[in-house]
């Protein structure tokens, strides 16, 4: 018969908007203080990854919007800052690359053609140098 784990795995909420400790949020009776300090530790190291992760480009000025134009099959790109864009790549929902399009103009307003998508959803994502932006389109 095959063995249970019931505490193999733990789900943690960390608010980073909130700058208190983690310590007032311990009240678990079955912790031991080994365990405590493990915990305070793996919580400063989630928090760093997840502030790594977070590349969002999110200054208003910086702010970069996407849509998907159906009529004429475009990604349409409102780059109001003419932040350098590297790189705008389109993703199926299973991770597939579809698009990739390296060579984009430093404009306000961009628009890339994308006939070659069928109709689905897709992930488009926009790399800068401060960072990438994404947005879920629908292809009709």
């Amino acid at each position: 018969m095959a063995e249970s784990y019931t505490n193999r795995f733990e789900l943690r909420f960390i608010d980073l908007s909130d700058n208190t400790s983690d310590e007032d949020d311990n009240t678990d009776a079955d912790d031991n203080t080994a365990d405590e300090t493990n915990d305070e530790a793996e919580t400063e190291s989630d928090v760093e990854v997840i502030s790594k992760i977070d590349t969002t480009i999110n200054t208003e000025d910086a702010k970069i919007k996407l849509r998907f134009i159906n009529n004429t099959k475009s990604i349409a790109i409102n780059n109001p800052a003419s932040l350098a864009i590297t790189s705008v790549q389109v993703y199926s929902f299973t991770g597939q690359l579809k698009a990739q399009f390296n060579t984009i103009e430093k404009t306000n307003k961009t628009a890339i053609q994308a006939s070659n998508l069928k109709a689905g959803h897709y992930i488009i994502v926009v790399n800068t140098n401060l960072g990438a932006t994404s947005k879920k389109i629908l292809v009709n």
